[in-house]
């Protein structure tokens, strides 16, 4: 019997946290680990980590206009497994900078086919289901499963080394590669136009808005999450260790707060309209996230502008996904 209807909502959100324990590995035990390992400087960890974004975008175009070609299950099958498998390898053979940014941005390449394939995956087989709000809770598990893989990969490092927080994590993709075969195989419409033809997408101006203003809310997110371990690890040397929360414990909150975000941000854009609502979650995540920007030393003023900042954050993410019904 093949997954349908809210059970296939449900297994899909699971498949998401755990293709998403890999996530940001690398970030939650860079600071701690591999920079005084490799010797990186603030540049070279920032390549190693941002490997993985660029690995992404560089593949998410084509695995992404692969979904009307095929059926979305089989990418997003694909896409799990070299997700896993690569987050795997970064344990067994990262030796260095060049070897971590290589094997990472495979990594990433493998969540391109699994995050938004995974969602048309899920899309065509909704029926007749309310679309908009079974896709903000899928995009709201993001935020829960980045939330674990701060979790799992600093307590896994911190007990067993920090290869082992990369064997343990590159396990999360399994459920999703369960949940594909649990799904009924479906025909795609097809497509006339080329692969990479993205002339439909510049002549559309209301897709190119929700495009340029995603992007530079992704800007501005994947700053905070790849440093946020690393810049509150500074704060508490700053403060003599005397900061509310561990790195580990701020890590996990602020990723874990921006899920009920999402859910919000999701029907206030259903009630007020999406551009409104999109705007005023940037603005207000803008404000927030900058109240501390100066007070290095005020532990308790940064940390209320990282958690407050977060929610809106979430917010426009699930506004801006569910843009034009995808």
């Amino acid at each position: 019997m093949s997954l349908e209807g809210k059970p296939l909502v449900a297994a899909m959100c699971v498949g998401q946290v755990g293709n998403l324990l890999p996530h940001v590995a690398v970030p939650a035990i860079m600071a701690q680990y591999l920079i005084p390992l490799w010797k990186l400087t603030a540049g070279e960890a920032g390549l190693m980590a941002s490997s993985f974004a660029v690995g992404y975008m560089l593949a998410v175009p084509g695995l992404t206009a692969l979904t009307d070609r095929v059926d979305a299950r089989l990418v997003l099958l694909v896409g799990s497994l070299v997700s896993g498998l690569a987050t795997l390898a970064f344990g067994l053979f990262a030796y260095g900078l060049i070897s971590a940014v290589l094997i990472w941005a495979t990594a990433g390449m493998g969540f391109a086919g699994a995050y938004m394939p995974g969602l048309k995956a899920l899309t065509d087989r909704l029926g007749s289901m309310e679309v908009s709000r079974s896709i903000t809770l899928y995009t709201a598990c993001f935020s829960l499963g980045v939330g674990l893989s701060y979790l799992v990969a600093q307590l896994v490092a911190d007990r067993l080394g920090w290869q082992a927080a990369f064997y343990v994590t590159a396990l999360g993709p399994l459920p999703m590669v369960a949940v594909c075969s649990a799904m009924a195989p479906m025909a795609p419409l097809g497509s006339s136009r080329r692969v990479l033809d993205f002339s439909p997408v510049l002549r559309n101006r209301t897709s190119l808005g929700y495009i340029l203003g995603y992007g530079a809310h992704c800007f501005e997110l994947y700053a905070f999450r790849t440093w946020i371990v690393a810049f509150w690890a500074f704060i508490a040397a700053r403060n003599s260790g005397s900061t509310l929360v561990e790195p580990i414990t701020l890590s996990v909150i602020s990723a874990a707060l921006a899920m009920p975000a999402s859910i919000i941000g999701n029907e206030a854009a259903i009630r007020f309209g999406r551009p409104r609502a999109i705007a005023a979650f940037m603005y207000m995540a803008g404000r927030l996230r900058s109240g501390g920007r100066s007070d290095q030393n005020r532990g308790g003023k940064v940390l209320r502008g990282i958690l407050l900042g977060q929610s809106p954050d979430g917010s426009q993410s699930s506004s801006v996904t569910v843009s034009d019904g995808y």
